[in-house]
């Protein structure tokens, strides 16, 4: 049975509509064998076929001059152009049929939570039956004078300005600026896998569709998932803390150094906006990479035990973007191998071992904030020692995850690299690793341990850098 078959009725006819509308001509591998729906589409499974179709309507919009709404500082982004080629911009959700705005309309759990405290008499929830234009109109139809509170959510909402002009602000401030702030899109892009840019399901059923946006993952998220899957140092409970600062002034906090290339979960980030930051991905500029040496200078530690061979090796050779974009290149590489070890260790027993690395001690702590300043991300805290259930609870869950997250990013590792990793022999570095920790103790083993992680990582420098 193939997979449209599972879809809502009125998905496949919306599908149908996407596929024969002139918008669309010459998008390639739009059906299976057996002219089932092809949604999905690959570079592997298409030999790029589709990403080649997207990068020329880029440029096809590029040519002639149309005004594209764009999410980063006027870089055309592939869900950009999904986004401005969309007939409708209304789709229909592949699980229920509900029909959405593609764009950024409906209200996330902090706008949610903003308005009920607004207007306490409205009980307003996340159902998605309603964007925020509907819900500003509502506002205004029960009572006009209530409008301009929304000034206090909405900073770019001056006050006694007229109705239209709230809405038009709303549309070209937050709406078209596709505000994570406060708004949240009806579809989520993926361009240019997915057939007309966006995932089948839509807001109404991502949480159960998309297992990764589950609401217990999704508090994982909010935790960074990444602290465990990439077993980092630092003070991850007050990380956490400062990282919830921004969040409640609609700011993102950049890490500076990606966790996911080996940089520590620290107190300490740098302010962007949420696009922004989504931009830069594991990627760092030359820009960051002085920024973490001047860290290092006033006394902080920014990389991880694991990955500091790799890193001191390779940090005082960047000189320009360039040089930084390879340097995140290698220590991703440089992260999968360590990982690969790490996994190894695991399926050979050695969980207890493992564990000497985490730093479950941080849970132990509440915080207050004393200091924090929105433009330069400089934060002062205080910490305070505590010994509830809730800091035990977390500390075993963060032992239990960071030891969980070991089966699921091996998984996730990017195939291209495997056989370069599986030449370093990692299963016979762990089965040395074991030897020694079970003949000489903890402290031999890992002095071991970094001494292979340190020799792999010269043999990756030496071939990628």
């Amino acid at each position: 049975m193939s997979r449209a078959k599972k879809w809502h009725p009125s998905f496949v006819e919306y599908a149908e509509f996407i596929i024969n509308h002139p918008n669309y001509t010459g998008l390639p591998e739009t059906r299976k064998k057996d002219l089932s729906i092809k949604w999905v589409s690959t570079a592997k499974g298409d030999k790029g076929a589709r990403e080649k179709w997207w990068k020329d309507k880029k440029k096809e919009i590029i040519n002639s001059k149309q005004k594209i709404l764009t999410r980063i500082n006027n870089k055309i982004l592939p869900s950009d152009v999904a986004y401005h080629i969309h007939p409708t911009k209304i789709k229909v959700c592949s699980e229920c049929g509900k029909k959405v705005k593609i764009g950024y309309y409906y209200p996330n759990k902090r706008l949610i939570d903003k308005l009920n405290n607004l207007f306490p008499n409205k009980n307003y929830k996340q159902n998605y039956d309603f964007d925020i234009l509907d819900i500003v109109d509502e506002i205004y139809k029960n009572n006009k004078n209530e409008i301009y509170k929304l000034e206090q959510i909405f900073l770019k909402i001056k006050k006694k300005i007229k109705f239209t002009q709230i809405k038009k602000t709303l549309i070209n401030v937050y709406i078209n600026k596709f505000d994570k702030s406060f708004l949240t899109p009806g579809a989520m892009s993926n361009c240019p896998d997915r057939l007309d840019g966006f995932h089948t399901y839509a807001v109404c059923c991502r949480s159960t569709a998309d297992k990764g946006r589950s609401k217990e993952n999704l508090n994982t998220y909010s935790e960074d998932r990444r602290l465990f899957e990439f077993w980092s140092d630092g003070d991850w409970k007050a990380a956490q803390y400062v990282m919830g600062q921004f969040k409640n002034h609609g700011m993102s906090a950049d890490h500076i150094g990606p966790i996911s290339l080996g940089f520590c979960h620290r107190p300490r980030f740098q302010p962007m906006s949420s696009q922004q930051n989504s931009a830069k991905g594991n990627r760092m500029s030359f820009k960051d990479v002085q920024i973490l040496i001047t860290h290092e200078d006033e006394g902080d530690v920014v990389v991880s035990w694991h990955t500091r061979p790799m890193w001191d090796n390779i940090k005082n050779k960047i000189k320009n973007d360039e040089d930084a974009k390879r340097a995140s290149k290698l220590l991703k590489l440089n992260m999968e191998m360590i990982l690969n070890i790490f996994y190894e260790l695991k399926k050979n027993g050695m969980e207890k071992f493992l564990i000497s690395y985490l730093n479950p001690n941080f849970a132990f702590y509440q915080h207050k904030l004393i200091k924090f300043d929105l433009n330069t991300g400089k934060t002062k805290i205080k910490k305070i020692k505590t010994n509830r259930n809730e800091n035990r609870t977390n500390a075993s869950r963060y032992i239990k995850k960071s030891l969980e997250s070991l089966e699921s990013i091996i998984i996730k590792n990017n195939r291209k690299n495997q056989k370069l990793i599986n030449k370093l022999n990692l299963d016979q570095s762990a089965n040395l690793i074991k030897k020694i920790y079970f003949t000489k103790g903890i402290v031999d083993a890992k002095k071991t341990c970094l001494d292979q992680i340190t020799n792999n990582s010269k043999i990756l420098l030496k071939n990628n850098f």
